[in-house]
């Protein structure tokens, strides 16, 4: 009886060898290479495109892995349970299958705001990398582009400066509804709401007003200078039709932009934007682990 009962756990345990083997080898690795070498930088002098929201998704995705993860132990844990009745009969077999449909059943409720969450934040995510393409352009213009700059529990998309000014642009990427099979281009911006096909709001505006604010008064306050900050809207993929103009606020296609922002009188000199420059590659180094 005893051997019945210990033949199990002896498969079991031989099947997890490998795997356990090959997880020491791998520790062992990494801290041998620790040992060797080191990267020779400490930081990112400008941090990428979408950082934090690539972050946010990271985080999502330990919680969904996690979740997954403990489906499959229990899974394995009540199999070898199983396993291990000298005469499982068929009440058995349905009562631990029972507990494998309840727990994965409150597993599934968990995942799927996860699901949604990972969902906007992938979509996000590809927007502000899209739009920093677009951006990126301007640097053979005279311009500093800076992507993802922090500040206290929010973080501006991106940063332009130069001669022609200093700017905030936020980028909300939104997906386009099929309308009988045919996607959908427009939205409008009436001077204080966009106004997409099923949706409307002024949220985007408002955030991206506020980013305005913020940047200029910590920039003023850092240089010593008294710098202006514009509001930029960007909405990656879509036609954007402008029925009312905001004197705090434009809304834009990331297209759009290299042309609106090169059209202004110059307003910045080189000082100015050296000044400028250095406060902001400060704030956007990235710490490297």
């Amino acid at each position: 009886m005893l051997t019945e009962l210990l033949l199990p756990l002896a498969y079991l345990l031989l099947f997890l060898l490998p795997a356990v083997l090959l997880i020491f080898d791998f520790i062992r690795e990494r801290k041998r290479d620790a040992a060797r070498s080191v990267i020779p930088f400490d930081n990112l002098q400008r941090r990428p495109a979408g950082e934090s929201t690539r972050l946010r998704l990271e985080s999502v995705d330990e919680d969904i892995e996690a979740y997954l993860a403990w489906i499959l132990i229990v899974a394995m844990a009540l199999a070898f349970a199983l396993a291990l009745q000298p005469r499982p009969n068929l009440v058995i077999i349905a009562g631990f299958f029972l507990v494998v449909v309840i727990i994965t059943a409150i597993a599934q409720r968990k995942l799927r705001p996860l699901r949604k969450k990972r969902r906007a934040y992938q979509l996000g995510f590809q927007g502000e990398r899209y739009v920093a393409e677009e951006l990126n352009q301007l640097l053979a213009d005279g311009f500093e582009v800076f992507h993802d700059v922090p500040f206290d529990k929010f973080n501006i998309d991106h940063v332009l400066v130069g001669p022609q000014g200093i700017f905030a642009v936020e980028t909300k990427t939104r997906r386009k509804p099929l309308q009988e099979g045919k996607k959908q281009y427009n939205v409008t911006f009436d001077g204080k709401a966009l106004v997409f096909p099923h949706y409307q709001g002024t949220e985007a505006v408002g955030q991206a007003i506020r980013n305005r604010k913020s940047l200029a008064q910590w920039l003023s306050s850092a240089t010593g200078d008294s710098l202006k900050a514009y509001a930029i809207l960007t909405i990656p993929g879509w036609m954007v039709n402008t029925t009312a103009l905001s004197p705090e606020v434009q809304v834009l296609n990331p297209k759009q932009i290299r042309g609106a922002v090169l059209g202004r009188p110059i307003e910045l000199d080189a000082s100015m934007i050296q000044r400028a420059r250095h406060q902001l590659e400060q704030k956007c180094q990235l710490a490297l682990d």
